[in-house]
């Protein structure tokens, strides 16, 4: 049932951004990262590190788009897909799906709770 609830939510946020309505949520590649995010200091960033096969980082799309939306101007909110760029993950230190990283005046901070926690982010 929760493979189906991330598949659903994944076509919903893929056809709204068919539709022409741009994402909040700022993808993140090796090629601008450093450029984007920098140390975090003018403004913090939230990043979620993912795998697009797997079903816990697909439940987190509609809960990322939100948190996007609702901190738009205050926090930035961004995703790396690690199947795509593996590097980047590996610079960050990502050894599971899906990582949590904040990233604040300097300082870069992993999420360590339960999923379920951060799906209600």
């Amino acid at each position: 049932a929760s493979f189906l609830f991330a598949a659903i939510a994944f076509c919903l946020v893929a056809a709204r951004q068919a539709a022409g309505e741009a994402s909040a949520v700022v993808v993140l590649t090796s090629a601008d990262c450093e450029a984007k995010v920098g140390d975090g200091k003018g403004q913090p960033w939230v990043i979620k590190f993912y795998a697009p096969w797997c079903h816990h980082c697909m439940a987190l799309v509609p809960v990322w788009e939100q948190l996007a939306e609702k901190y738009k101007g205050k926090v930035s909110v961004g995703t790396v897909d690690c199947i795509k760029d593996s590097w980047l993950g590996n610079l960050f230190d990502v050894d599971g799906y899906p990582t949590l990283k904040i990233i604040t005046d300097g300082k870069m901070y992993t999420y360590d709770g339960s999923r379920s926690n951060a799906l209600s982010l």
